[in-house]
């Protein structure tokens, strides 16, 4: 009997060693970005077979597998992202490969209910909702909740994530890391500060950049202002407004929205003075450029064309500002919603915007590109015969 039982233990003991090896190999394919090899040893592994030691490793590997198979399969993504929290639950330690899956999951997850927020917005929103509880300290994934919800109409989702938020302090600033890449000089944003740390320390990345994102707090307030007229709360509205103007008098995103907030309030003279006022308030272009790209996420594209214009503004000849917004208007103008005849008043805004561009970069080939197709378009062909040098 005794040696029965040491042949199991040694058994048991060569299954382990096992395991550990192929984990190895599975990570060396990870580092050196042979996913292929990965995916191929990593389902040659048996999960019921899996020693306790292992379990962590598998769940996180089984995570990644998932990600990568199923980038569009709402339904895995979020079993992929169950796999990623028992792994971190088990132990798994490897900071900077759990910080990449983790980032990858949460883009993808993201990216799919953005794709949905049209088509199946409650599907949209269940997704966001999710996430929200994956990390129940992250208000950034609250706020893209909060959103989601009030873009699609589910106003009592809305408020109470909006309520949480502002209650909390929540303004939306967060930390942006930047980069520059060794072999071509460019400038990149990485997800969180481990892996840009973890690239520099490779050597294929430079000169760390930290920066701060722009506050939100104004939307979250001037939404929340129009949540509780819209239920009738009119002295709830006007308590928010008042508090955060005294909490915060010198958020940049609530001088913004101040004047959408007194139109939502009612206060017209105020509003007036407001909207006025708003050029005068903000002195650095930046700050509507950075609201036009959050705007642009959201895909609220008339906040992003009032950006984008109050920033041009402040500095007419900035190519980049004049880039993103003639995409706007291409963008709104290609909406399924879009009629005619506002499809046709966004394509010549475009090119009004896209010709501004181009007087400044006249060798930019996406500008000509751009605009030789709008003008195709609206069928002019003597604009066209003039960009082609007929």
């Amino acid at each position: 009997m005794k040696k029965i039982v040491t042949i199991m233990f040694l058994f048991c003991a060569v299954i382990a060693t096992a395991q550990k090896k192929q984990f190895k190999k599975i990570a060396k394919a990870v580092d050196r970005n042979d996913i292929a090899t990965a995916m191929e040893i990593f389902n040659t592994l048996n999960e019921n077979e899996i020693e306790a030691d292992y379990k962590d490793e598998y769940a996180f590997y089984n995570a990644f597998t998932l990600f990568t198979n199923a980038p569009d399969d709402v339904d895995q993504l979020l079993l992929a992202m169950d796999e990623l929290k028992k792994a971190e639950e088990l132990g798994f330690d490897d900071e900077v490969k759990f910080s990449f899956v983790e980032s990858l999951g949460r883009q993808l997850l993201v990216k799919n209910a953005s794709k949905l927020a049209n088509s199946n917005p409650q599907k949209a929103l269940s997704i966001v909702k999710k996430l929200a509880s994956f990390y129940p300290d992250d208000h950034s994934m609250k706020f893209n909740t909060a959103n989601l919800a009030y873009s699609t109409g589910e106003f009592d989702e809305a408020l109470f994530y909006y309520e949480e938020l502002f209650n909390n302090g929540f303004s939306g600033e967060q930390d942006i890391f930047k980069a520059t890449r060794v072999k071509d000089g460019k400038e990149e944003i990485f997800p969180n500060k481990v892996l840009v740390e973890a690239a520099i320390a490779k050597g294929e990345y430079k000169n760390l950049i930290v920066e701060k994102s722009p506050s939100n707090r104004g939307v979250i307030v001037s939404n929340l202002i129009w949540l509780y007229k819209n239920s009738g709360q009119d002295a709830k509205a006007k308590e928010v407004f008042v508090n955060a103007f005294d909490k915060y008098p010198n958020d940049e995103s609530l001088k913004i929205n101040k004047a959408d907030m007194y139109l939502t309030l009612g206060m017209m003279d105020e509003y007036k003075k407001a909207t006025e006022a708003l050029v005068d308030e903000v002195s650095d272009p930046k700050v509507f450029d950075n609201l036009g790209l959050a705007a642009v996420q959201n895909k609220n594209y008339d906040e992003a064309i009032k950006y984008f214009n109050l920033s041009l503004s402040k500095n007419p000849d900035n190519f980049v500002t004049l880039y993103n917004l003639g995409a706007i208007y291409l963008e709104k103008g290609n909406l399924d919603s879009t009629s005619y005849d506002d499809q046709e008043k966004l394509y010549k805004s475009a090119i009004d915007v896209f010709e501004k561009a181009l007087k400044i970069k006249p060798e930019n080939a996406n500008v000509k590109g751009t605009l030789l197709s709008l003008y195709g378009a609206l069928e002019m062909q003597d604009k066209i015969d003039a960009l082609q040098g007929k």
